[in-house]
């Protein structure tokens, strides 16, 4: 087995060079000048590292605001008020937003994990501040269709050639529909979570409409049916 030391993996010794960066994996060839590392791909290395520092810096400053927050929040009220929200908001950007970016996950992913947790970082704001209305009525069935429309428009970028964002697209319509069954058990449905939940609906059947062969493909992928 051959190995590349850039991105630490081992690879068949038939091939000649790294199918993540690039690099040539005949170290002879590079010893004598033959063939040199920055020739193939260059850029790669250099914005997975860049992409890197700028995530550790916004990390690094993140959590240096929240331990001042708390230390404030301690100085102030002598217990943990509003600070709790800031290292709630610290862990969600971290495991949702920074190191997703960082082990460069596939964008309908991420967008997957936006919308799952984002939600529920606002549920925890909503009930922690007992500032109710806001979130569940209005900023969730508002992030949900942003995510959705984001994901059509990704798809219809690229032409409807590949629908691999179908996948938000689907668990975004999905809990808005749980979403809004729930606020009709508790008779609270609004216009917003109404309107999102029927362009959720619209954009599910444009698309299996348009593209539908390859809709039905992206969904058994995507879903392992």
């Amino acid at each position: 087995m051959k190995h590349c030391k850039f991105c630490n993996i081992n690879i068949e010794n038939k091939k000649v060079h790294c199918p993540l960066c690039g690099k040539c994996l005949d170290e002879e060839k590079v010893k004598s000048g033959i063939v040199n590392h920055s020739d193939i791909y260059p850029d790669n290395v250099v914005k997975s590292n860049l992409t890197n520092v700028i995530c550790k810096i916004f990390t690094s400053s993140l959590f240096v605001l929240t331990l001042l927050c708390l230390g404030i929040d301690l100085l102030v009220n002598y217990k943990v008020s509003f600070s709790l929200i800031v290292i709630i908001g610290f862990i969600y950007s971290y495991f949702v937003i920074f190191r997703p970016i960082r082990k460069n996950m596939p964008l309908e992913n991420f967008f997957v994990y936006l919308s799952f947790f984002t939600p529920l970082f606002i549920l925890f704001i909503e009930l922690y501040t007992k500032t109710f209305g806001w979130g569940v009525n209005i900023t969730v069935p508002a992030l949900l269709l942003g995510l959705s429309v984001a994901s059509l428009i990704i798809i219809s970028v690229k032409g409807f050639a590949d629908l691999d964002m179908i996948k938000p697209i689907i668990i975004n319509t999905l809990l808005i529909t749980v979403l809004l069954i729930l606020l009709f058990i508790f008779k609270q449905p609004t216009l917003i979570t109404i309107i999102s939940f029927l362009l959720n609906i619209a954009i599910v059947l444009f698309v299996l409409i348009f593209r539908f062969k390859l809709a039905s493909k992206s969904i058994k992928k995507e879903f392992r049916f």
